[in-house]
């Protein structure tokens, strides 16, 4: 008998051991205890470690923008040569500009937009005589572009114009009442 008492306090040890350290894991942080406590012991607190993430790309999702048109070396369309003159101008390349613009409204006549550039770079260059025709397409197209108008009647008194150069500042002034520029140029005119 007193040969297994030594066993039972040895097994006893043994029991306590093993519960305080479940125990202490669980006060920690550790593994979830179970036995007397309570709880599962069959799920860690620690998260289990993430999956790989896939190598497959995710498809994209579908533009609503139409992709950009790209002349090719032998056709060029009327916006892209307008796109190259806006960029000219906008650099201060008004030479360079106006050739782009040409060659727009030769593949699109009523583009107003590049028939003002031109009209415009032609007063720049003291060219009044090529800047009425182009500015002459785009107030027909355009009654009411007050700049345009302007244009034009600038055109026609720096040519000493003057009855052409009247009705366009005062369609410059229907259109734009507040156009500065053009009410000068009226008092200028009938001084």
């Amino acid at each position: 008998m007193f040969n297994a008492f030594p066993r039972l306090v040895c097994l006893s040890a043994t029991l306590f051991l093993l519960t305080s350290s479940a125990l202490a894991q669980h006060d920690s942080g550790g593994i979830t205890g179970g036995g007397m406590m309570g709880g599962s012991t069959s799920r860690p607190t620690t998260k289990p470690a993430a999956k790989p993430a896939t190598t497959k790309p995710k498809p994209r999702p579908a533009t609503t923008t139409p992709p950009v048109r790209r002349p090719t070396s032998t056709t060029y369309n009327a916006d892209y040569y307008y796109n190259q003159g806006e960029s000219l101008y906008n650099a201060q390349k008004y030479s360079e500009a106006l050739d782009q613009y040409l060659k727009a409204t030769e593949l699109n006549p009523s583009m107003s937009a590049a028939l003002y550039r031109i009209g415009w770079i032609y007063n720049d260059l003291e060219d009044y005589d090529s800047a009425v025709s182009p500015l002459q397409r785009v107030v027909s197209l355009q009654p009411n572009n007050a700049a345009a108008q302007f244009e034009l009647g600038y055109a026609y008194k720096k040519l000493e114009r003057y009855s052409e150069a009247i009705p366009a500042f005062q369609q410059t002034i229907r259109a734009k009442p507040d156009y500065a520029a053009a009410h000068y140029e009226m008092g200028w005119i009938n001084n």
